[in-house]
């Protein structure tokens, strides 16, 4: 039966969800949380792994390179996602600067990358504005304040929103 494989499907990925990324992921074999001392030498240890495999793997690659692959894989481990934009828009900003030499500035080939690159600043950096902005409290007259709090606040809305 299909569903009864859907749900014994949906059971075992269940087991699999350990909610937002710890840095106990990256130490799997340890069966206590980590403290802060550990998570320091783990995220300094992952980074130095990290940066030593890509430059063994690519040495092409320029060290602004390997650091906005680092950055946006932070970036999509984070759970929140105004941080997660944030080092989007610094991993954006690092890949420019890979694409830039010196010598000669931004190749031809380059181009298309940086434009992509800088509407993605943009856009991450909209919606941190955006993120931001939803947490100041709204500036509502007295008439507004008391619609609101009439109509909107009962279904969970805030007044930022």
């Amino acid at each position: 039966n299909a569903s009864e494989l859907t749900n014994e499907w949906r059971r075992y990925l269940t087991t699999l969800d350990r909610g937002d990324f710890r840095w106990e992921f990256l130490t799997p074999w340890r069966d206590t949380p980590l403290t802060t001392v550990d998570k320091g030498i783990v995220c300094v240890t992952f980074i130095t792994l990290s940066l030593s495999t890509q430059t063994i793997f690519d040495p092409e690659a320029s060290f602004f390179d390997h650091a906005s692959y680092l950055v946006f894989f932070f970036a999509y481990a984070i759970g929140s996602n105004g941080a997660l934009r944030s080092l989007a828009i610094l991993g954006s900003f690092l890949e420019i600067l890979s694409s830039f030499t010196p010598e000669l500035g931004i190749q031809a080939e380059d181009v298309v990358q940086c434009v992509y690159e800088t509407l993605f600043i943009i856009i991450n950096g909209y919606y941190v504005l955006r993120e931001f902005l939803a947490t100041l409290p709204a500036d509502l007259a007295r008439v507004e304040r008391k619609v609101f709090e009439a109509t909107f606040k009962p279904n969970g809305l805030t007044e930022s929103q």
